[in-house]
């Protein structure tokens, strides 16, 4: 939140990294779900370490194929990705506040809402399965693009970076809604990132498109 985070004050202004090349990381085409612990420990993938190195799809498959808390799964691919909240929490206005002006006093979740169109409802149910895990606080998730790429979050320490599964809530798979005539039938999935969840989030690039999952 934003108001806890502001005092003290630093000694000074923090250092904004050089700009660099942009970012962006494109349509969201699956999902990638993994439980956010295994036992007490956090799970996650490491770049250039000899067991799942995390640019390497033979890693992220060996994890499809477990069998115990660091198993992820996959979902389908999804249409319609779309983001909203993560605006501003606010108080005041008029005369409430100095000069009229509202106070930040935090941010928004930012929720997540994308459909799936035409798929088997077997694939729906085992979907729906996951609601349970996100009730839980214990459901992250990574993205992937249309170039096979994995958003997630990234940690470094010295000259190894680590990846995370980004913290997901509230998530939800709908009942099936016919298209009739005109429309395919489709099946909606939602979630919601906690406020901040983006200050880490970065990019990686494998060594075979993920969407081969």
């Amino acid at each position: 939140m934003i108001s806890n985070q502001c005092c003290p004050a630093a000694q000074s202004l923090t250092d904004i990294p050089a700009e660099g090349c942009s970012q962006n990381f494109g349509q969201r085409q699956k999902f990638i779900f993994q439980r956010l612990y295994n036992g007490g420990t956090r799970n996650s993938i490491a770049d250039g370490t000899s067991t799942g190195e995390a640019g390497l799809l033979a890693s992220w498959t060996a994890l499809k194929a477990a069998t115990d808390d660091t198993k992820i799964v996959v979902s389908p691919f999804i249409e319609a990705p779309g983001d909203d909240g993560g605006d501003a929490r606010t108080y005041g206005g008029g005369n409430e506040t100095l000069n009229g002006v509202p106070i930040i006093v935090g941010r928004n979740p930012v929720n997540v809402s994308c459909r799936m169109n035409g798929k088997k409802q077997d694939i729906i149910a085992a979907m729906k399965k996951l609601e349970c895990e996100a009730q839980a606080h214990n459901l992250g998730v990574y993205a992937i693009n249309e170039n096979g790429q994995i958003e997630g979050i990234k940690e470094t320490v010295g000259t190894t970076s680590t990846w995370y599964p980004v913290p997901i809530y509230g998530l939800f798979v709908s009942d099936k809604k016919h298209g009739d005539f005109e429309n395919p039938d489709y099946n909606d999935l939602q979630f919601s990132y906690v406020p901040g969840y983006s200050d880490k989030l970065d990019i990686l690039t494998l060594d075979a498109p993920a969407l081969s999952l």
